[in-house]
C-alpha cells in the first residue's frame, strides 16, 4: 500500500510516456483492459477487438485481461491477451495491473459484476466504461462509481443519469464497423439463410441470459403470435431467433414457450443451437440476418447501448425498441414502444426501474413496420444514423479526447485528480 500511495502522489505514472509513432508531443498510457476477450462473440468482446488496435495505433500500449480466456499469454489479431481463466469477478486485475506496469485499468463490462473489494484496492486508477440500463441509475451502480477516477458513459442518457447522482462522466459511445455492417441484397441474404422470399420477416438478435428476460423475449414471442392472429394475410411471415432457445444460461425456456403457444415452425426459425452455444456463428451470418429482415425486434426492458440496433440499422434495417434508457437515442428510423402507454415500469433486482413493454404495443409496431416494408427512405435514415457511430469516428471524436483528459488527470497527481473527478 505504501508503494501504491507513493506512486499516486508522484504525479508521474511509470508507464506514461511520449508517443512513438503517434501524435508528436502528446502523452500515451499503458492500459490494462478488463473485459471479454476479443475472440468472444459478445458485444463486449467485439468492442475490445475494434477498439484496442486503434488505441495502439495512436501510441497507447494496451494489454487485455480476458475474463473468460483460459490459456497462456498470447497475441490475438495483434492484441496482447492474458487470461482470467474464468475469473468473472476480476479478482486478479490488480495483480496484473502491477505486473504489466499499467497506468490505468479500463473495464468494459457492467461495473457491478466485479469484486468490490478488488476495485477499492486497485494499485492504479480505475476507469469504468459504463452502460446504464435502468432509470434512475441504480444505487448499486452509483456506489461503485465512488472508486472510479473518471467514469465513461456509453450513452448520453447514461451520462445524464450519472449527473443526477453528481457523477461527472465523459460520454464515449460504442463504435461499429460500418464498412462491414452494410446494406446488401435482401433476396440473396434470404437465399443464403434458407428463408422464403416475398414474406415479412422480423428478427431478434440477442442473449437469453436473464429471467425475467431483460430483452423482453417472452413479450416478443407473444407479440409475434398476436401479429399473426391479427394479420391472416401474413400466415407465411417468419420470426428469426438468433439466441439460445434453452434456459441453460439463466434465461427463459424459449423452445417450451413456442411449443406452448402452438406457433408453427414455419413462422419462426432459430440459429443452429450447437453452433450458437459453441460461439461458431460468423459475423457474416449475423449480417445476413440483418439484411434478410424487414425489421429488427429489440424492445428491451433496458439497454446501456444495444449494439445490435446500431449494427442492424447500419445494414439499412429499421428497429423496434422501447422509448427507454439508451434506446431513446439509438433508434433512428424505426418504431418505439412508448413508456407512457405501451407498457409498465418494472422494479428490477438492481433496485431501479426497467420498462416491460406490452405485447399489443410491440404487435402494433410490427404492423407499422409491415406497412412501411421496403420504404427506402426508412432504410437510408437507419444507415445514416448508424454512420455517426462508425468506430473511426468514435475513436477520434470521443476516445481520444477522453484519454487526453485522463492523461491530464494523471499528470496533475492522481490523488488530487480523483477528488476533482468526483
Amino acid at each position: 500500500m505504501a508503494a501504491r500511495d507513493a506512486r499516486l502522489k508522484s504525479g508521474s505514472p511509470a508507464a506514461c510516456r511520449h508517443v512513438s509513432g503517434g501524435v508528436p508531443g502528446e502523452m500515451a498510457m499503458k492500459i490494462l483492459v478488463v473485459s471479454d476477450p476479443p475472440m468472444e462473440p459478445s458485444s463486449y468482446g467485439g468492442q475490445v477487438a475494434l477498439l484496442v488496435p486503434r488505441l495502439e495505433a495512436v501510441g497507447h500500449e494496451v494489454i487485455v485481461y480476458g475474463l473468460t480466456y483460459r490459456g497462456q499469454a498470447m497475441t490475438y489479431g495483434g492484441i496482447s491477451l492474458i487470461g482470467g481463466n474464468g475469473d468473472m469477478r476480476g479478482g486478479h486485475m490488480g495483480l496484473y495491473a502491477q505486473r504489466v506496469g499499467a497506468d490505468i485499468v479500463l473495464t468494459i463490462k457492467d461495473p457491478y459484476v466485479f469484486d468490490a473489494g478488488v476495485l477499492r484496492s486497485l494499485p492504479v486508477p480505475w476507469v469504468p466504461w459504463v452502460p446504464v440500463d435502468t432509470e434512475p441509475m441504480s444505487a448499486l451502480l452509483t456506489g461503485y462509481m465512488a472508486w472510479a477516477l473518471q467514469p465513461l458513459a456509453m450513452s448520453r442518457n447514461g451520462q445524464a443519469l450519472m449527473k443526477e447522482q453528481s457523477i461527472q462522466a465523459a460520454y464515449v459511445p460504442p463504435g461499429i464497423d460500418t464498412a462491414f455492417w452494410t446494406p446488401g441484397d435482401q433476396r440473396e441474404a434470404r437465399k443464403r439463410l434458407g428463408l422464403p422470399q416475398n414474406v415479412f420477416i422480423a428478427a431478434f438478435v440477442g442473449a437469453n441470459q436473464t429471467n425475467p428476460s431483460r430483452k423482453s423475449l417472452d413479450q416478443i414471442i407473444l407479440a409475434w403470435q398476436l401479429f399473426l392472429e391479427t394479420h391472416p394475410d401474413q400466415r407465411d411471415a417468419v420470426l428469426i431467433l438468433h439466441t439460445n432457445l434453452g434456459d441453460s444460461q439463466g434465461g427463459i425456456y424459449v423452445k417450451g414457450m413456442l411449443e406452448a403457444l402452438n406457433l408453427s415452425e414455419s413462422n419462426w426459425r432459430a440459429s443452429d443451437q450447437l453452433l450458437y452455444a459453441a460461439g461458431y456463428i460468423t459475423r457474416e451470418y449475423v449480417r445476413d440476418i440483418y439484411r434478410a429482415a424487414d425489421v429488427l425486434l429489440n424492445p428491451s426492458m433496458g439497454g446501456g447501448f444495444e449494439l445490435c440496433m446500431a449494427e442492424a440499422q447500419a445494414c439499412g434495417t429499421p428497429a423496434i425498441s422501447c422509448n427507454w434508457t439508451a434506446m431513446r437515442e439509438t433508434n433512428w428510423s424505426g418504431w418505439q414502444v412508448d413508456e407512457r402507454t405501451g407498457g409498465e415500469l418494472f422494479w428490477c433486482e438492481m433496485g431501479a426501474f426497467r420498462f416491460r413493454p406490452r405485447r399489443a404495443a410491440i404487435a402494433k409496431c410490427l404492423h407499422m413496420a409491415l406497412e412501411k416494408r421496403g420504404d427506402e427512405r426508412i432504410r437510408e435514415a437507419a444507415r445514416a444514423g448508424a454512420l455517426h457511430y462508425d468506430i473511426e469516428r468514435v475513436v477520434s471524436d470521443y476516445w481520444l479526447p477522453a484519454l487526453a483528459r485522463l492523461e491530464a488527470l494523471l499528470g496533475e497527481g492522481v490523488l488530487d485528480a480523483q477528488e476533482k473527478a468526483r
